[in-house]
């Protein structure tokens, strides 16, 4: 399946698909590109708790997770009976589950998503040593660029 996020007007526009025009599931599903469960997610959220429920992402606490995986692991409740007690995705508490498997309570924190930034220098030596290799990378560049001007100027 491809996008996974919805913006809120996205997800209105999806749900008056389905309500309002008696689109099936399935149609929805390929006209959005979006998976069945997932409409079925926002579908039983929207009838639930409303448009609300659909206006933000939600964020849980490290300890917000560890007490709902206890509730798994130590009291034996279901995964079902906890999405619907808490109304966290089925597909969520299952990656919780296994972060806290593999990675204990460190894996239930917050992961930062996308390319980590580069560490800035500390010390001036290490700002200049910096810039000299960024030097480096744009002469290099800059020689190829002539090099191509030079062989390609000719052939027109």
């Amino acid at each position: 399946m491809g996008k996974y996020q919805f913006s809120y007007e996205e997800k209105i526009t999806i749900i008056r698909e389905h309500e309002e025009n008696h689109k099936t599931l399935k149609a929805i599903c390929e006209e959005y590109d979006i998976s069945k469960s997932y409409l079925c997610y926002i579908l039983r959220d929207y009838r639930q708790k409303g448009k609300e429920s659909l206006k933000n992402t939600k964020y849980y606490s490290a300890e917000y997770k560890l007490k709902v995986i206890k509730r798994h692991f130590e009291d034996g409740i279901s995964v079902a009976d906890l999405t619907r007690e808490t109304g966290i995705q089925y597909r969520m508490l299952k990656q919780w589950f296994q972060d806290y498997q593999k990675r204990g309570e460190e894996g239930l924190s917050t992961r930062k998503r996308g390319r980590p930034r580069k560490p800035q220098p500390n010390t001036p030596e290490e700002k200049i040593r910096q810039l000299e290799m960024e030097n480096e990378v744009l002469r290099a560049f800059l020689e190829e660029c002539e090099r191509w001007d030079a062989k390609n100027s000719g052939t027109k």
